[in-house]
Formats: C-alpha cells, sequence, structure tokens
C-alpha cells in the first residue's frame, strides 16, 4: 500500500502547478466581460508574425524573426534547460520552432550553460545570438511539459510573435501552491518510508521531516547562491534531526526515514 500512497503524492503534487498553468494561460476577458482580449502583435488578418502578409511584406517579416522570434525562442530554450531538459531535446526543439516561423536555416549549439544559435533568414542573411545559461537546472516536469505543449503547438500553428512571448512569460513565472508542495512532499516521503519497509511511526516521522524539507525549499534555498551548498545544507539538518529523532524515539527506522527523504 505504499506504492498508491507515492502515486497520490506525486499526482497531488503535479496538480498543483498543472492548475496554475491552467488558470495563468487561460485568456483574460476583455473590459465588458465578454470574449478574448484583443489578439496582440495584429494576428488575425495578419501573419502569424504580427505583420500584415496580404502584401508578403518579406523584409518586415524578418526585422520581426530576427528581432522578436529568435531572442523569445532563446528565452525558452534557456526555460527548458533550467526545468531539466536535454541539450538534444531543446536544440531539437529550437530547430522545429525556427523553422515553423520561417526560418530557411537553423543552426543551434546547446550545453548546459551556453546556447549559440544562427538563423538564416529567407533573404539568406544570418543572424546569431548567444545566451549564457546561468540558472541551476531543477527537475520540474510540469513546466517542462508546459513548454513541450507550447512548442509543439507552435509548430503546429505559429503564435504571433507577442503572443508568444506572453504564452512564454505565463508559464516561466509560474509558482507552486505553496498547500500542494507540502502536501505532496509528506505524501511522497512518508510513502517511500513504508515503501522501503518502515511502520506507521516511521511514516509520521518521515512526514515530519518532509514537512521541514519543504520548507528549506521555500525559505532556505533563496539564501543560497550555489545550488549545491544548498542541497548540502538542507541534508546536514535533515540527518541531524533523524538522527536525533532516532535516539529519542525507541523502534524508529533511522535510514528508512533517510531514504524516503533522499528519493524527493
Amino acid at each position: 500500500w505504499g506504492g498508491p500512497l507515492l502515486c497520490a503524492g506525486r499526482l497531488f503534487y503535479n496538480g498543483a502547478m498543472d492548475t496554475m498553468l491552467q488558470n495563468r494561460l487561460e485568456p483574460a476577458p476583455c473590459a465588458d466581460g465578454q470574449g478574448a482580449p484583443e489578439a496582440p502583435c495584429g494576428a488575425g488578418a495578419e501573419g502569424v508574425l504580427g505583420i500584415p502578409s496580404a502584401d508578403g511584406c518579406e523584409a518586415a517579416g524578418e526585422e520581426v524573426l530576427r528581432r522578436s522570434v529568435l531572442p523569445c525562442l532563446l528565452d525558452i530554450g534557456a526555460a527548458m534547460l533550467g526545468a531539466g531538459a536535454d541539450v538534444r531535446h531543446v536544440e531539437r526543439m529550437l530547430d522545429k520552432l525556427g523553422r515553423a516561423y520561417g526560418a530557411r536555416r537553423m543552426d543551434v549549439f546547446v550545453i548546459t550553460t551556453l546556447m549559440v544559435v544562427t538563423i538564416t533568414l529567407p533573404s539568406e542573411r544570418e543572424h546569431t545570438l548567444s545566451r549564457r545559461v546561468d540558472s541551476i537546472a531543477a527537475t520540474d516536469y510540469t513546466k517542462l511539459q508546459a513548454l513541450d505543449r507550447l512548442c509543439s503547438g507552435c509548430c503546429r500553428e505559429p503564435l504571433p510573435a507577442d503572443e508568444l512571448h506572453w504564452r512564454f512569460r505565463a508559464i516561466a513565472d509560474g509558482r507552486q501552491s505553496d498547500r500542494r508542495l507540502f502536501a505532496g512532499g509528506v505524501l511522497a516521503i512518508a510513502a517511500f518510508a513504508v515503501f522501503f519497509g518502515g511502520s506507521w511511526v516511521d511514516a509520521l516521522a518521515a512526514a515530519l521531516v518532509g514537512m521541514f524539507v519543504c520548507y528549506t525549499m521555500k525559505c532556505w534555498r533563496p539564501f543560497f547562491p550555489n545550488y549545491l551548498i544548498y542541497n548540502f545544507a538542507a541534508a546536514l539538518a535533515s540527518g541531524l534531526i533523524i538522527g536525533a529523532a532516532g535516539l529519542l524515539v525507541p523502534g524508529l527506522q533511522s535510514s528508512v526515514i533517510i531514504i524516503g527523504v533522499i528519493m524527493i
């Protein structure tokens, strides 16, 4: 029965981000309370880049592609890396996005700390942008999935440049619900403790430690510029608490609780 508890904790945690992202991505109502907001950057009768396309305004389209779309693609790539995406996945996604927006050729090079993208415009001009990625990768599959959905949708039907940027910011600026974060963390750690042979007492102790771990994620992390140092401090504090509890509570399996903490 530890398995179902573990699945429930994970689903509960993912539901926090899914619900939050769904609310942020829903179009806001107009001033009269009806309908969707005005389409940004001239959508509708105009082209996907936010410029009139009836006359085939190629020069203006290339300018929007170079100045608006390409920087947004780099932002998306950096966010995907920060959410834990593989570099090859980011390269493929940026290549598809650039071609969907009219690039004749895309040369994308991505490593964990740097992105270099060269776009060949329809007029055969080339433009290169580079971006240093200095954010610490913290695996967030919910945010990564939302970015993948955005990119896949744009590959099928490109959005206007302004709307693409707006939708990206809605995902990138998303924050977890504190209640769901704590509930998911408690359920996950307690379930792992039981899964690895712990008793109800071990599960209860693991749940309390899980609350402390979630607290460090919310309150300690901003004070540690180095993610490795934060992990060390949080692990040291959690280990000391678990060790002290093992000495004070007879029969408490400290090793099982530690495994539960490590697994998240």
